[in-house]
């Protein structure tokens, strides 16, 4: 769009109003893809110094936000498997030393406790999808992205987001109906 354009002639209005535009969003998306309050945060920096760098090479005939979110997720994704890696090596590292080995997820599951209990199901059940389904059903239902962008966005076709919506409403449908009766 217009704004798209003004930001690749390097308009910084325009690229603000795009952070304060996606800022939010991203960083909901980000963390559910990290898990993580502080390493969507990041990512989200990081997007957004990605897309000021680039500015000069992009297309402004694409979407903006199906590259945010794309680059979002790349990032994220990279971040989810440091994360992994430094979770390893410190559990490693304590049972060299000695140390008892602690629950990582206790301020998660404090904070899940803490939510209404139709929320928590829906979390748990959405979690338990398999990861593609699970992208696309946030991107779609959690973050309003269209299909078309999450195709964009993960790389795969408009059938395959519809087909991968489907399913995740039907399995969500099924879990969560258990529960009502």
């Amino acid at each position: 769009g217009v704004l798209f354009g003004r930001l690749c002639e390097g308009e910084c209005e325009a690229f603000e109003e795009l952070v304060r535009r996606y800022w939010y969003p991203l960083a909901r998306y980000a963390r559910s893809v990290t898990g993580d309050r502080f390493s969507a945060e990041d990512v989200v920096q990081e997007t957004f110094a990605y897309l000021w760098r680039t500015r000069p090479n992009l297309s402004p005939f694409g979407s903006v936000r199906a590259l945010l979110y794309r680059t979002a997720r790349h990032i994220a994704l990279n971040e989810s498997r440091r994360a992994r890696v430094r979770r390893r090596h410190a559990r490693g590292m304590g049972r060299l030393l000695g140390e008892p080995r602690g629950d990582t997820d206790i301020e998660a599951a404090l904070e899940m406790a803490a939510r209404a209990e139709l929320r928590r199901l829906l979390e748990k059940h959405i979690g338990a999808l398999p990861f593609r389904r699970r992208q696309v059903f946030l991107l779609g239902y959690v973050h309003g992205v269209p299909q078309g962008e999450i195709a964009e966005v993960l790389g795969i076709s408009l059938q395959t987001v519809r087909n991968q919506m489907s399913a995740a409403l039907k399995e969500l449908r099924h879990r969560l109906r258990t529960y009502a009766e």
